[in-house]
């Protein structure tokens, strides 16, 4: 739902948020803005579904931890056990979603990235979701929570 609704989501200025549900919306957003930031980079499927296996493996911050992005957001854990199914499931969810977008992004026919979707991907990685210095998407949202 997350990757259907990307653009869209992108350019909310506002977005309530009423539950859990909408706490895993927003960081599955923040995260295909950084998946599609990797994925323009690759001229196949293969490379891209590397890319993006990396990627949801890769050591990231869960809530509580220095950063990670949405911490105003979410509950820091509140022992081990909750610590481990916590960054299960966000690996879980980065994992299925950067395997879900590599379907959106690659023609199934020539596994080569979709000219149209290309040109998706080059538009809104341009318009810098999120970056470093907090900006974008992440500061509509929070301005919703604090």
């Amino acid at each position: 739902m997350a990757i259907y609704y990307f653009k869209a989501n992108v350019f909310f200025k506002n977005y309530e948020i009423k539950n859990e549900a909408d706490r895993t919306l927003i960081y599955t957003t923040l995260y295909i803005s950084e998946c599609l930031k990797k994925l323009q980079k690759c001229s196949s499927r293969g490379q891209g579904e590397k890319e993006m296996y990396t990627l949801g493996i890769t050591n990231f911050p869960i809530p509580g931890e220095p950063g990670f992005p949405l911490n105003a957001m979410y509950a820091k854990p509140s022992n081990k056990q909750e610590d481990e199914t916590m960054r299960a499931y966000l690996q879980q969810i980065r994992q299925e979603t950067g395997l879900r977008l590599c379907d959106r992004v690659f023609d199934p026919q020539t596994d080569k990235p979709s000219k149209v979707r290309h040109i998706e991907i080059l538009f809104i990685s341009q318009i810098k979701v999120i970056d470093k210095s907090k900006r974008g998407i992440y500061r509509h949202f929070i301005h919703l929570v604090n």
